[in-house]
């Protein structure tokens, strides 16, 4: 039958609809998830704010080393659970019947409970180790890496819920459940902080990751009851095929963890808590604020993607269209962001944290970057080709070390902004060609045009921020602001029909 027959469009106008569809489910996941992430960051920028007056800088040091410590053994010990299970659990909700899934679900917090067993037991007793790699003659923080020996079984179990809300594709009470787990790790941090200062950062880190997980398991547990089954056979089999797929991750995440860690405990020996502090702090703030328009990547890309994996061209189209949208919406919140940078830090944080600002905006076109990278990266997960998965992933942290420690070491903070943005470029680079080489992707000539205009307005507003000041700064930077979100608006306005919806609000 005659496609113009059944939609009783010409064949130019239905593709145009089909792309305008496309687009505007984009925006609207972006911006339903991405609205309740902005919420969630309210309520980390006071928990951010309360940490830094109570501890201060060295303070703040000290607690983002520990996490790094309890992030990289828990990334070797949960045998990649949490991204496999989203896989395996959802596509057995497709094709089994519930009772089946409730039984797989059970085999799956089995094993969970064991890898956090198997964390605690592994943290305690490699805690010397740990201490001598991390702090080396900095002080002796053995007693306080056992202690913390339950957080990483508390981030396994609630690595494994979230995972189980995933693939039930509950993305409104994943939403909403992570404003809670803000609000609880707000309460339950800041009195220790209050109080006792440095010494509370143990146990409040231990209360914080408590209070998340028996928040998750709370929403988890109205999908699929709690249930962990005894060990036998049958969970032994079905628990191997889940963690088969899992020991990508596995090596993923403690590659990335590695990486953050190694460049702490360098940045440690060659300065101090502060600086690690520093560029802790300047690398979250770029990467966490400006990057709510990534959030829905995974909830909604991940998923449209591999449904059309096995065409070549509705997977090039979909890359493209997904960039696209990355792209232009991140570029003017970036540029609104480092020329607000300034006010933001100490509002965020305190007026002895205002050395990150210079790092923060030579950084900012790591997060243009990214807008292209991460639709990219999830192109070999939905091929199952993770032999070239784990390969770019590898290749991406030793750009990632290599560069920041040579930065940081030759031009301290600034040096270190100066290496994420070149980060970005190699891995995007790296990226595109490989890509365009294993699975015949490319980028098109107008997505690369956006690009190109969006990324020469924030390298302006960067230059202009660290070169200039007074009116011509205030000017300039608002030239470049209105250019890039007028751009945006316009792309919105021809693809969404976002338009359309604004002035039929305004007419009711």
């Amino acid at each position: 039958m005659d496609e113009k027959n059944v939609t009783d469009l010409p064949d130019g106008e239905n593709i145009q609809q089909q792309k305008s569809t496309t687009y505007g489910q984009i925006v609207k996941f972006t911006g339903v998830l991405g609205g309740t992430q902005m919420l969630t960051m309210v309520v980390s920028l006071v928990r951010n704010k309360l940490a830094t007056v109570f501890l201060g800088a060295a303070g703040m040091g000290l607690v983002a080393l520990y996490q790094n410590v309890m992030t990289f053994v828990s990334n070797i010990t949960n045998l990649g659970l949490p991204m496999s299970t989203i896989k395996h659990v959802s596509d057995r909700m497709e094709h089994r019947s519930t009772d089946y899934v409730e039984s797989y679900v059970s085999t799956i917090r089995t094993w969970v409970v064991a890898t956090a067993i198997i964390g605690v037991l592994f943290t305690v007793l490699l805690a010397p180790v740990l201490n001598q790699i991390s702090f080396h003659d900095k002080g002796n923080h053995t007693w306080d890496i056992v202690l913390l020996s339950p957080m990483v079984g508390f981030l396994a179990v609630t690595g494994g819920e979230l995972a189980l809300l995933k693939a039930a594709r509950k993305l409104k009470s994943i939403a909403w459940t992570a404003l809670l787990c803000s609000g609880a790790a707000l309460l339950s941090t800041i009195p220790f902080y209050y109080y006792y200062h440095e010494k509370g950062i143990v146990p409040a880190l231990l209360c914080s990751t408590f209070a998340v997980m028996c928040v998750y398991i709370y929403h988890a547990n109205k999908v699929f009851p709690w249930r962990v089954l005894r060990l036998s056979d049958k969970v032994w089999r079905q628990g191997i095929g889940v963690v088969r797929l899992g020991l990508a991750f596995i090596i993923s995440s403690v590659l990335a963890s590695l990486a953050e860690w190694v460049i702490s405990i360098v940045i440690l020996r060659y300065a101090s808590l502060e600086e690690v502090a520093f560029f802790k702090m300047g690398f979250s703030l770029m990467i966490t604020y400006p990057g709510m328009v990534f959030v829905a990547l995974e909830a909604d890309y991940y998923p449209r993607l591999s449904a059309v994996h096995q065409n070549l061209g509705d997977m090039t189209n979909s890359v493209n269209q997904q960039i696209k949208v990355c792209v232009m919406l991140i570029a003017p919140i970036l540029i609104a962001f480092v020329l607000l940078l300034p006010v933001i830090v100490p509002l965020l944080y305190t007026r002895e944290f205002l050395p990150i600002v210079d790092m923060a905006v030579c950084a900012s076109l790591y997060m243009l970057f990214r807008g292209v990278t991460l639709p990219l990266a999830y192109l070999p997960l939905v091929k199952g080709d993770l032999k070239i998965y784990l390969i770019v992933e590898f290749l991406y942290n030793v750009f990632f070390v290599a560069l920041v420690v040579g930065g940081f070491v030759s031009w301290g903070l600034i040096g270190g902004g100066i290496a994420l943005a070149l980060t970005g470029l190699l891995e995007m680079l790296m990226l595109l060609l490989t890509y365009r080489w294993r699975y015949g992707v490319l980028l098109y000539r107008e997505v690369l045009l956006n690009m190109l205009i969006q990324g020469l307005l924030i390298l302006m507003t960067a230059v202009l921020c660290l070169c200039a000041s007074g009116i011509m700064k205030f000017v300039f930077g608002i030239l470049f602001f209105l250019f890039s979100a007028l751009y945006t608006f316009s792309f919105l306005k021809e693809n969404t029909g976002l338009w359309e919806k604004i002035k039929g609000r305004f007419k009711k």
